[in-house]
């Protein structure tokens, strides 16, 4: 868990990538510059902010610029100003942010990010596949139920811990997307997160940690986890195998070690290694103790959204709401009704049953399950809409910026 250790935090470098398509007309265009004004309301001295619109051109309405008190009301001036044209191309938005964080000078002991919003499907000449992301995160945002899920999530997932989250135009629902994201941002502790694992009276049969990098060497898995927020988690599941005993014995079974910087650079912190200990017994115990039993049901229910929505995707409807039911039930049996994030599963995947259906799943559903697909191997929240009770990988933060979001829209 990344635990914050005062109120100091490095600045910010993030560049806004706004669809202004002539689809992003009236509500859908009211809606982002709520969502925009809310965000540099949120940034302070030490951040620095670049807008840039596209639409079938792209636009640099500012550079990084720091967020004092004049720059605020200017970048408030220029969201003000937003109009829509014809076209959507993509390609050309993630090109000029990407140059404009490649032409800083001060980039040192900063975080860096791309916020990417779109309405519709990309029409440029170039797809934005073929866009060398490197190391920078792209958070991509989903807005309203025209928008290309696959595409967006695929940018997302191709960056450095970028996520994909989907919203409306009712209600905050794009300010929440927005504000969740930051909120994270703004609250990074720790960076370049390695975890290491080393057999010792065991054998490593699977690791599981998402879609982080895995490296083996030997009898050790490194798991590379990244950055942190504040009081964020990422959680490992270790499957190992045992040699059998016939009576009560302590064993040692893992040595665990772990290193990172703090977040604003620094020297890396390695962890003293320590060693897991289990105590066997000549007959096995088969109750997992609670924090492990839910991880592995959040993993799999992650997994089993991913499968129904591939058999929706081929047009196996049933068969995803079969998979998705089966979620739900073994939820359920869990017997485990007051625990906050089987609550919060449950509340996902019924969402999701709502959702897989000829009349909304092209329109909403896959774009639910990507985002949610990718969140869960992030161990890291996307926002979805206006569903509020999906917070299962929340920080504080984020429900503290969405709930002001909502009344600041």
């Amino acid at each position: 868990m990344g635990l914050d250790i005062g109120d100091q935090r490095c600045g910010l470098d993030i560049v806004t990538i706004l669809d202004v398509s002539r689809s992003m007309g009236g509500k859908n265009l009211e809606k982002l510059k709520t969502s925009m004004k809310y965000l540099v309301k949120k940034l302070n001295l030490i951040d620095r902010l670049s807008i840039v619109t596209f639409s079938s051109k792209v636009d640099k309405l500012c550079g990084l610029t720091r967020m004092n008190k004049n720059a605020q009301a200017k970048m408030e001036m220029i969201i003000d100003k937003l109009e829509v044209d014809s076209g959507t191309d993509i390609t050309v938005g993630l090109h000029t942010a990407l140059r404009v964080l490649d032409a800083r000078r001060q980039h040192e002991g900063r975080t860096s990010a791309i916020m990417l919003m779109s309405d519709g499907e990309h029409n440029g000449r170039d797809h934005p596949s073929t866009v060398d992301i490197g190391d920078i995160p792209v958070y991509t945002f989903g807005l309203g139920r025209h928008h290309d899920s696959q595409l967006l999530q695929g940018i997302a997932s191709r960056s450095n811990e970028g996520t994909y989250a989907i919203a409306d135009a009712k209600q905050a629902s794009l300010n929440i997307a927005f504000s969740s994201c930051l909120a994270g941002l703004l609250s990074m502790v720790v960076q370049n997160v390695e975890l290491t694992v080393t057999q010792k009276e065991s054998e490593i049969q699977e690791v599981r940690a998402g879609n982080y990098d895995q490296a083996r060497v030997n009898k050790s898995v490194t798991i590379s986890f990244g950055n942190l927020y504040n009081r964020e988690k990422r959680n490992t599941t270790m499957f190992l195998s045992l040699p059998a005993v016939e009576e009560r014995k302590t064993t040692d079974v893992l040595e665990v070690t772990f290193s990172y910087r703090p977040s604003g650079g620094g020297a890396l912190f390695i962890f003293t290694p320590i060693t897991a200990t289990v105590t066997r017994t000549g007959s096995p115990v088969t109750v997992d103790p609670i924090e492990v039993g839910n991880e592995i049901a959040r993993a799999d229910t992650a997994a089993a959204i991913e499968k129904a929505r591939k058999q929706a995707d081929v047009n196996d409807l049933n068969g995803a709401q079969n998979t998705i039911k089966n979620a739900e039930i073994l939820l359920s049996n869990l017997n485990r009704k007051a625990d906050e994030l089987i609550k919060a599963l449950k509340y996902e995947v019924q969402l999701l049953l709502h959702l897989i259906h000829p009349d909304t799943y092209l329109k909403e559903g896959r774009a639910f399950a990507l985002s949610s697909e990718l969140s869960h191997n992030l161990q890291r929240f996307a926002a979805r809409g206006d569903a509020t009770q999906l917070v299962a990988l929340a920080i504080p933060l984020v429900i503290r910026f969405s709930n002001q979001a909502i009344e600041f829209d």
